[in-house]
């Protein structure tokens, strides 16, 4: 009987050290653009409110500023998928695809089975109106990322997309130098 005391005290002591954890980290989700420039200003490693800031930036139209701030969190986050998501996001609306594919193609070389990084690689090259090189080694990069998450049925109908997609161009380009030789 006298263990019970003691339990409660150890489950109360445990319950308050969870309460004074959640409460040290911020939740930088519902903080203003200020006062996320404030803390990234405050401490330039924290990486969940230079996240969060390169999210507003780039949502607010300034995607070079964005693009700074998350390049930043990216290098001192250097395994992070969703930091790494964004700053491609970020790189696309700055720079331009091929800066965007070159920061893909740098995350995959350390973690070549991301299907998020592929996501985020499908999703600029949608934005850019581009189904991307479509080659023997994009249909391997598809095929890996389902390989690595087969509950994703994003990159499984971008894969079947991409490839009766390539035999319709193949298939109409064939037509186009059918007709053209035939004039």
């Amino acid at each position: 009987r006298r263990s019970r005391p003691w339990f409660l005290v150890a489950a109360l002591a445990v319950a308050a050290a969870g309460l004074w954890w959640t409460r040290r980290t911020p939740d930088w989700s519902r903080a203003s653009v200020a006062d996320l420039k404030t803390a990234v200003a405050r401490n330039p490693r924290d990486v969940a409110a230079a996240l969060w800031l390169g999210k507003r930036l780039l949502s607010s139209g300034d995607a070079s500023v964005a693009f700074d701030v998350l390049a930043r969190a990216a290098d001192l986050a250097r395994d992070d998928e969703e930091v790494w998501s964004e700053t491609i996001r970020a790189s696309y609306a700055a720079h331009g695809l091929p800066a965007a594919d070159a920061l893909v193609a740098d995350f995959l070389v350390r973690h070549p089975r991301s299907a998020s990084i592929q996501r985020a690689r499908g999703a600029v090259y949608a934005a850019a109106g581009s189904d991307g090189p479509i080659d023997a080694v994009r249909f391997r990069r598809l095929r890996v990322a389902v390989q690595a998450d087969p509950k994703n049925a994003a990159a499984r109908a971008r894969s079947r997309a991409q490839i009766w997609g390539a035999r319709r161009r193949r298939r109409s380009l064939r037509r186009r130098r059918a007709a053209e030789d035939a004039d």
